[in-house]
């Protein structure tokens, strides 16, 4: 064994792949033979995985270990099943995947390059055992420099490992910088090429507008500024760059926001670096066009309406960040969250060679149709560290906890969302974060705890709540709720567990997309409570509540709440204490709903804890489809017709034996009879499951077309004719299953695959006076029927490009592919058009109706958040059909709604 072994972790073993310590960090960080850029990550994996797995990640990114195991991220209703029995699936296909290549990993394990490259990563990713070492650090500097000077590979592979777990293990953003400064000071080739390494990664975060890698990225760089790796003046202009552009725009938009943010957070753990180096007054100029741009949002009402997440919050984006930068100022920018490691070797860095950063290019943030194809107004990577969210657990504390609490949420998020293909791992490191703290700052939470204590003593007191009325007005709630949201620990610590419920929530509700998909983020809160069920199944008990009782939710972030809520306790046989919460009749009868969804209602009521709940109440029964042709019903002559119908379909008569039956019965007379006699027996003859739906859809869909067909011949083939009857066929769908949603909307999915009707039409049916779309269950329908058409768009562009780039841009194929895209693009338009037309209309429905009816006002507020939310989604698309859309807005009633629109516009 060599001297270099005794800074080396004492548990690696060179043929253990996978040995995982309590935090859940790997003794070997998965994916250095691919090299590594943003995206890959140094996770642990699970005993048994192949190694020879080799999924990519962001940009060109390495291997991702674990990437088949995340779960289905889409969502669905199907999704609270997908983590049940993991642990045997995992088993299952672990041994399948090991069998075929065991013997190939057998002999790549005793390769003694493999051992040494295995070695090398170890080292660096476990750098956080030994971090306050001193002794072991240089040595393992002196081992890395030995190494690299053998050859140019394995120069590369630790220089990539590094810059990898600087953008991945976030929260170790000190120990890796003074890494870096350390082989620095002995070989400055490696400190150059890391530079240079982490400058083409950020300026790949700016053309991908990734704004959670810019300010990752970033907040390194400030930190080697401390280690005099580059100059303090080079990290300013970048920052001043990003302020130019928004000062530059003079309008606030999310680009402008989150360019402010990112600006804004950087500074919040780099301030004190590059004021030591004497630029405070450029600092200081820094957060005052900050402060500035903060101003413009808080004045602009419509802005707040349209990005807050709360109904009544007068919590604004930013504001929590300016504040900060303002407490920041206050107390000469000393932050004391994070052991700076950087200190311990201050003299050593004297004598360091401070390198020139490469020139970014900023075209993207001018360029309108690059910001585009960046996603950037979709899923911007925008988290906003909102000061209501930390009311659930905490004040406001003084100016010094501020500072601290800010850092410590922003350093979960990064967490959360950097290792977010892996919610197992992600579960333990983000408690690893606690390792780097000041003790004195952030601990574990108790269960002594007083949070825990108060909450017990409301629940024995909130007896005379049971009996809640389903009707109560949100007044009266806030009468009875008052300001328990606010203080609840006074306490000056810090509580991990606590911050990342806050965290966690806050990204559950970034608008108009979260940051990640919520079915991630309710996945990890499953991991979370099986790693300290005690602590986090109080916690998330708490917490919801206390959201509930702020009466500040929207519609759309009460859809998210019920959604996360109902996947979560699914995956704990769905038990959850649901004592005080009978005064929340909305939440209760969403999540029930959707547990049921889930599961099955006989099921759902047997458990204990639902006893005492009135599901009829709250509108939860069995359901069954309203078929029209009902014997006792009819004359004889349509019963005769009926039963022909039904039972060649269920003998498994043909399409074309149906089709023969109604032609003799009705011939040529009565096509809309005709059409209505066989979608019912259709509709009926697939009512047994989803799979029986599929197939009589698949069956008979020929015999609608031909009856399309002959309705064509007699009344022409008008696109008025054609809108016709395919709304007609919609009603009958709407009608029979209008007392099981869930079947309504597969029903109208497929057949809007099928072609058998518009997806114009189904809007038709769904958006009427009765306001039933305001709803969850019909506006999942209405959110999910536009969201496909723009995924097959988006997809088919994919298919047109990849297959321009292989064969020109003729041919028949990319023809017929532009054809379906200008005939989904139509599809979309109408569509998007028709939705927006229906709102106006509605609108001044509303506004003829209103004459102080304390029911239509309640109608007036959902009907707003439900506009505000489909025209946040698909802003774009608000942008692109401006020309039609902006003519619609006539009437006093719908000048608020214009006003809104043109927000959208502006902002998103």
């Amino acid at each position: 064994m060599d001297s270099s072994d005794n800074w080396r972790n004492r548990n690696f073993k060179p043929d253990g792949l996978n040995q995982v310590d309590e935090f859940g960090r790997s003794q070997r960080f998965g994916g250095f033979e691919g090299g590594f850029t943003m995206g890959s990550a140094p996770i642990p994996k699970r005993e048994g995985f192949n190694r020879s797995y080799r999924g990519r990640g962001r940009g060109q990114g390495g291997p991702r270990p674990f990437r088949e195991y995340r779960g289905n991220q889409r969502g669905g209703y199907s999704q609270g099943r997908q983590f049940q029995n993991r642990d045997q699936y995992q088993r299952n296909n672990n041994f399948n995947m090991n069998r075929s290549t065991f013997q190939e990993n057998s002999e790549n394990q005793d390769n003694p390059r493999t051992v040494l490259l295995k070695k090398i990563n170890n080292s660096i990713v476990t750098l956080g055992d030994i971090s306050k070492d001193k002794e072991r650090v240089n040595q393992l500097v002196d081992f890395l420099l030995e190494e690299a000077s053998k050859d140019e590979e394995t120069k590369n592979i630790i220089c990539s490992t590094i810059v990898s777990c600087c953008k991945e293990l976030v929260y170790q953003y000190k120990l890796y910088s003074s890494l870096i400064g350390l082989l620095n000071v002995k070989n400055s080739d490696i400190g150059n090429q890391i530079i240079t390494d982490l400058g083409s990664d950020l300026q790949s975060c700016i053309n991908n507008m990734d704004w959670f890698g810019l300010r990752i990225i970033l907040r390194v760089f400030g930190t080697l500024v401390e280690v005099n790796v580059i100059e303090a003046s080079a990290v300013i202009r970048i920052l001043e760059s990003f302020l130019e552009l928004v000062k530059s725009s003079n309008a606030i938009s999310v680009r402008s926001t989150c360019l402010v943010w990112v600006v804004g957070s950087t500074l919040v753990f780099v301030a004190e670096s590059l004021v030591s180096k004497g630029h405070l007054d450029v600092i200081l100029a820094m957060i005052e066009t900050i402060e500035k741009y903060y101003s413009m949002v808080a004045s602009d009402q419509q802005v707040a309406s349209i990005s807050s997440p709360f109904k009544n919050s007068t919590n604004k984006r930013l504001e929590t960040t300016t504040l900060v930068l303002k407490s920041l100022a206050a107390t000469s920018f000393e932050s004391s969250l994070i052991f700076n490691t950087c200190k311990m070797y201050s003299e050593e860095f004297e004598s360091a060679t401070i390198h020139s950063l490469t020139t970014l290019d900023f075209s993207v943030f001018i360029d309108t149709d690059l910001a585009f194809k960046a996603k950037s107004g979709r899923s911007t990577g925008y988290y906003d560290p909102n000061g209501f969210m930390e009311q659930i657990f905490w004040d406001k504390g003084n100016e010094k906890q501020t500072i601290q609490r800010y850092s410590l949420f922003e350093l979960i998020s990064d967490c959360i969302i950097a290792i977010s293909f892996n919610r197992k791992a992600n579960s333990k490191l983000v408690h690893s974060i606690l390792m780097f703290c000041d003790n004195d700052v952030v601990v574990k939470t108790s269960l002594q705890d007083k949070i825990f204590e108060q909450e017990a003593n409301q629940q024995n007191n909130t007896s005379t709540l049971d009996n809640a009325d389903e009707n109560m007005e949100s007044n009266d709630l806030e009468s009875k709720t008052g300001d328990s949201v606010n203080v609840v620990d006074s306490s000056l610590k810090l509580e991990i567990e606590k911050a990342i419920l806050v965290v966690l929530f806050t990204l559950m509700f970034d608008l108009p997309y979260p940051t990640r998909p919520l079915i991630y983020l309710t996945s990890l809160s499953v991991e979370l409570r099986i790693l300290n069920p005690q602590v986090y199944s109080k916690l998330f008990e708490i917490s919801i509540k206390k959201l509930l009782e702020s009466n500040q939710l929207s519609k759309g972030c009460m859809d998210r709440m019920c959604d996360f809520h109902s996947v979560y306790v699914s995956n704990f046989k769905y038990s959850f204490n649901y004592e005080g919460f009978k005064q929340f009749p909305e939440f209760l009868k969403i999540t029930l709903k959707k547990q049921v969804r889930l599961s099955y209602l006989d099921q759902i009521k047997l458990l204990p804890q639902f006893e005492g709940i009135d599901f009829d109440s709250l509108n939860i029964r069995k359901t069954a489809p309203k078929f029209k042709f009902i014997i006792g019903t009819m004359d004889d002559e349509i019963k005769e017709i009926s039963i022909s119908v039904g039972k060649c379909m269920k003998d498994g008569g043909s399409a074309t034996d149906v089709l023969r039956i109604l032609d003799q019965a009705y011939g040529k007379q009565k096509p809309y009879e005709k059409l209505e006699m066989l979608i019912e027996h259709m509709l009926l003859s697939g009512s047994k499951s989803f799979s029986h739906m599929l197939n009589s859809i698949e069956k008979y869909s020929p015999v609608v077309q031909a009856c399309y067909e002959q309705m064509s011949e007699e009344s022409g083939d008008s696109e008025e004719n054609e809108k016709k009857r395919t709304l007609f066929v919609a009603q009958i769908i709407k009608r029979f299953w209008s007392e099981n949603l869930q079947f309504l909307e597969i029903a109208m999915d497929k057949y809007v695959n099928y072609k058998l009707i518009s997806p114009e039409s189904v809007v038709d049916v769904l958006i009427n006076e009765d306001f039933s779309f305001l709803e969850f269950e019909v506006w999942d329908m209405i959110i999910n029927l536009v969201s496909k058409l723009v995924l097959r768009m988006n997809q088919l562009k994919m298919r047109i490009s990849s297959e321009s780039a292989a064969n020109g841009d003729e041919g028949e194929r990319i023809n017929v592919f532009r054809a379906l895209l200008d005939s989904l693009n139509k599809d979309l338009e109408l569509v998007i058009v028709n939705i927006m037309k229906k709102f106006v209309d509605l609108g001044n429905y509303i506004g003829m109706n209103a004459n102080g009816d304390p029911l239509v006002e309640k109608t007036a507020v959902s009907f707003l958040q439900r506009y505000i939310e489909f025209c946040s989604k698909y802003s774009r698309q608000m942008a692109e059909y401006k020309d039609r859309l902006e003519e619609m807005y006539v009437g006093e009633a719908v000048q608020e709604m214009r006003q809104i629109y043109n927000s959208v516009v502006k902002y998103f």
